[in-house]
């Protein structure tokens, strides 16, 4: 990587949410990294990809030459909480949900709210003289109430703004505070947004201090649409305890990849039958819509 030798990359690959890789503890890890001052300190880079299956990672072979052929790969991985924001809040602080305080997506039990923004591998690292940055979602609702300045402890910030994270298009960042808008244009596809700015963020950032850097995009989490109407290819659910109820549809490609898995599994007689001959559990349930058989 040029000014500093790059050691770690580490891939998030979720398989009900998010799980997190590398975990550095909060608490007591500043005076840790300061009895190291004499070793070079390495620079860390976090990719968490959001809903992605192991199986697919099978098929990703620029993923398994350049990050896994090049890297190291865990033959075992545990996860204390599967669900979106308590795993991330894990990853955050290196705690249980039950000392997070984040045990739900949503409020009151979970969300960004309810984080101890205080207390975060971010300000450890920062702490420790680290330069730290952060490109991609954070927790559920980050924003929502109209501050979107960075949480503390990242030198630099550049956060999806809620409601309009799960879009790939027509979303909003916090740019260090300064809210920018993207449109419906090729290039304003998310993944490709926040790709470029964390190779920019990367290369950019102070070359007398290790570096730090999460990158948390939303692919290939399925996107969250407006409205309330169920349209033909989406899917509706309500959060616990939450009132408003969400749509979504299967995530979308980037333009330039549209028409790449385009052909369709051959579907016989069986596919999407809930007719005579099948067991109660199988029977009782709806039809799957378009937006479920397209995931």
């Amino acid at each position: 990587m040029g000014r500093r030798t790059f050691v770690v990359a580490a891939v998030v690959v979720a398989l009900v949410a998010v799980g997190a890789v590398v975990v550095v503890r909060s608490r007591g890890a500043t005076d840790v990294l300061h009895t190291e001052t004499g070793a070079r300190r390495p620079n860390v880079l976090v990719i968490m990809t959001d809903d992605q299956t192991l199986e697919s990672v099978r098929v990703m072979d620029n993923v398994k030459s350049r990050l896994m052929g090049e890297g190291t790969t865990f033959s075992s991985a545990y996860v204390s909480f599967p669900n979106c924001c308590p795993s991330r809040a894990t990853y955050l602080t290196g705690q249980y949900a039950h000392n997070t305080g984040v045990k739900d997506n949503v409020p009151p039990l979970g969300g960004y709210t309810k984080l101890r923004a205080d207390d975060t591998v971010a300000l450890a690292l920062q702490r420790s003289g680290y330069y730290t940055a952060h490109v991609g979602k954070y927790l559920n609702g980050w924003g929502s109430n109209g501050d979107i300045t960075a949480p503390p402890g990242w030198d630099h910030w550049y956060g999806l703004i809620d409601p309009t994270t799960y879009r790939y298009f027509d979303y909003a960042v916090s740019d260090d505070g300064v809210r920018v808008d993207f449109g419906s244009d090729d290039g304003d596809y998310q993944t490709d947004v926040l790709g470029a700015e964390v190779v920019e963020t990367i290369r950019a950032a102070p070359a007398d201090k290790p570096w730090f850097v999460s990158f948390t995009p939303l692919a290939p989490h399925s996107e969250q649409l407006e409205g309330a109407a169920n349209d033909a290819g989406t899917t509706t659910t309500t959060a616990p305890g939450a009132a408003e109820e969400f749509r979504w549809a299967a995530p979308k490609p980037a333009p330039r990849h549209q028409q790449q898995l385009a052909a369709k599994f051959p579907r016989g007689a069986s596919f999407n039958n809930l007719g005579t001959g099948k067991p109660e559990a199988i029977a009782s349930k709806p039809e799957l819509t378009e937006g479920f058989q397209r995931l």
